[in-house]
């Protein structure tokens, strides 16, 4: 039986792998590992979990361990012309050829991966729609795991984010705002239009907000914060007493870890850069998703095109597409604030957040004073916290668990 199934999992992984070349590739960091199948099913989750395997292919290999049958999953040429499916070819026979792989165990492993993905797209789809009725024209899509090349092409990091998100689409338009907070701190005011004139204690105040009226967790515990006078998040200008009062914020969230938290957030500086990369396996990028500095301002309000302000979010001629979907105002309109303390020098590897304490903290995007030509997919500029200027505004993200 072992030898049965075994003749169809191995080009059924071998061919999973090579759907992507943002997995792992290769199984090495696993075979240390002392139980084998502890290995395999390691290496097998990193791989789910980064969409390397799809839910119907785990259902294909649960129903062929079920039957012991064998199916042919992608044809052997295509395997052999595939440079990706040679190297975990090579990886993978040192699991496959172990006479010690309980496939019982692989199968347990599979249908528990398969019913926690259902049950968290249930979740997403139930928040996703609680979210729009709460809020009118707010729309967030999703994001998968990936690995990529952050930042500047002559010295890139790879990163490695493990966590599905889902992210807003636009901007927090001055309608969002209202709604949640009741007073309008922008400069130019129109429902349709980015907020802005905002700090980043406002920003975050708000997700929490919106976490609470869909009864998440919030992200950010800011209940020990002493404010300054006279401040308050619903006018924008929130900011703590004093340096101290910036210590006392805390992540709700196992360590700290923002990747973890429930409610909503702010992106990461990975994670936006990510989106303006868009899973371009290449450290040539330089402008988002490969344009050029003419084709930019078909995609983002900046210098050459806005008049000198702000405009109606989702408005630009282009959108720039990631998975199929449109996400407006990436780029231009607005810098956005994101939740990373600035450094002098980027952070890669598993999920980064960026140091741990500092006195500013990043902006991503560009606005409508940027020109084109800055818009690149790794520009970013350091900011106080506190500040607050009629170019400034913020979308939220979340984490799906």
């Amino acid at each position: 039986m072992i030898r049965a199934v075994r003749s169809f999992i191995y080009p059924f992984l071998i061919f999973v792998f090579a759907s992507t070349a943002h997995a792992n590739p290769c199984g090495k960091k696993f075979l240390t590992t002392a139980n084998v199948n502890d290995a395999l099913e390691a290496y097998l989750t990193e791989l789910f979990q980064s969409q390397a395997i799809t839910e119907s292919e785990i259902q294909n290999l649960i129903e062929s361990i079920r039957t012991k049958s064998i199916a042919t999953i992608i044809s052997r040429s295509r395997v052999m012309t595939n440079y990706q499916a040679q190297t975990h070819r090579q990886e993978l026979q040192k699991f496959l050829n172990d006479p010690d792989i309980d496939w019982v165990r692989i199968m347990r492993w599979a249908e528990k991966q398969l019913k926690s993905r259902a049950n968290a797209i249930e979740n997403t789809h139930h928040l996703r729609t609680q979210t729009s009725e709460a809020l009118d024209h707010i729309e967030f899509h999703p994001i998968a795991p990936a690995k990529f090349l952050l930042g500047e092409p002559t010295s890139p990091l790879e990163v490695n984010l493990t966590h599905h998100i889902e992210v807003m689409t636009t901007p927090v338009t001055q309608e969002m705002w209202m709604k949640e907070m009741t007073i309008n701190p922008s400069h130019k005011k129109d429902p349709d239009y980015p907020v802005e004139s905002i700090t980043w204690w406002s920003a975050i105040v708000f997700a929490n907000r919106l976490s609470e009226r869909m009864k998440l967790n919030p992200a950010y515990d800011v209940t020990q914060i002493a404010w300054r006078d006279g401040t308050s998040a619903e006018k924008g200008d929130l900011e703590p007493k004093s340096q101290e009062d910036w210590s006392r914020l805390k992540i709700n969230a196992p360590l700290g870890d923002i990747y973890r938290t429930q409610g909503f957030r702010l992106l990461t500086n990975a994670e936006y850069e990510y989106l303006l990369k868009n899973r371009n396996p290449s450290n040539e990028v330089i402008y988002p998703h490969g344009l050029n500095p003419s084709q930019i301002l078909n995609y983002a309000w900046c210098s050459e095109n806005s008049n000198g302000t702000t405009q109606m979010v989702g408005t630009t001629p282009q959108s720039l597409r990631i998975n199929g979907k449109d996400f407006s105002d990436l780029i231009g309109n607005v810098w956005q604030w994101v939740h990373d303390y600035h450094s002098n020098r980027d952070f890669g590897g598993k999920n980064p957040q960026g140091p741990k304490s500092g006195t500013m903290r990043l902006l991503r995007g560009g606005s409508f004073q940027t020109s084109a030509e800055l818009l690149t997919a790794s520009s970013s500029i350091p900011a106080p916290p506190e500040s607050k200027r009629p170019n400034t505004g913020f979308r939220l993200a979340r984490t799906i668990r």
